[in-house]
């Protein structure tokens, strides 16, 4: 629960447009990363914190700050991280150019529709909705989980999964992913990724 409520915060704070925030939590979320493995995703916010910290300008440390989110309909708790919205985009860029050889160095691409890709998405699924073509949905279509769900419930009654049992222990333990990342940063890793 502890990782889960960091990673909440994180989600928040950036529908919030709180760009300070996400790094101070970005700061302790890359002990969760190095703790678990996920050494590429503890190494990003490591670079930022050792960037902010002994390498940036104080200019290049503004522009971060005030580029790290975008919120392109103006609404508040609509922000989200810019390399977010540049993926959208391109998603939209392959669905408008589905063909394979479309040349991503073109003049139209770049000068005609790159400015314009929302509209042009826009105006993809409108125009396919308004002739009846299809309709393709954002989201798939909701699963009834409830029969699962009891289903599961039941063998973990038989089972006695949630039952504390004298001399039985279970085949996982929880790890302390902060404490370990920790470690293993003062271990040496740390030492590592500075040079």
């Amino acid at each position: 629960m502890a990782n889960a409520s960091w990673y909440y915060e994180l989600h928040v704070v950036t529908k919030d447009g709180d760009t300070g925030r996400i790094f101070e939590v970005l700061n302790v979320l890359h002990f969760f990363f190095w703790g678990s493995g996920a050494h590429n995703y503890g190494n990003k916010p490591l670079y930022l914190a050792c960037g902010f910290l002994y390498k940036f300008p104080d200019k290049l440390k503004c522009a971060i700050l005030n580029n790290y989110l975008v919120n392109p309909w103006g609404l508040p708790g609509r922000w989200n991280p810019h390399d977010l919205l540049q993926e959208h985009q391109k998603f939209v860029i392959k669905r408008v150019f589905p063909d394979q050889d479309t040349d991503f160095d073109s003049r139209v691409l770049q000068e005609v529709v790159t400015r314009n890709i929302t509209s042009f998405g826009y105006l993809h699924e409108g125009l396919s909705c308004l002739f009846g073509l299809f309709h393709r949905g954002n989201k798939r279509t909701a699963i009834d989980s409830v029969a699962d769900i009891n289903i599961l419930h039941v063998h973990y009654l038989n089972d006695n999964v949630h039952v504390f049992c004298h001399c039985h222990c279970q085949p996982f333990a929880s790890v302390d992913t902060f404490s370990c990342g920790l470690q293993k940063l003062e271990g040496g890793q740390l030492e590592t990724f500075l040079d």
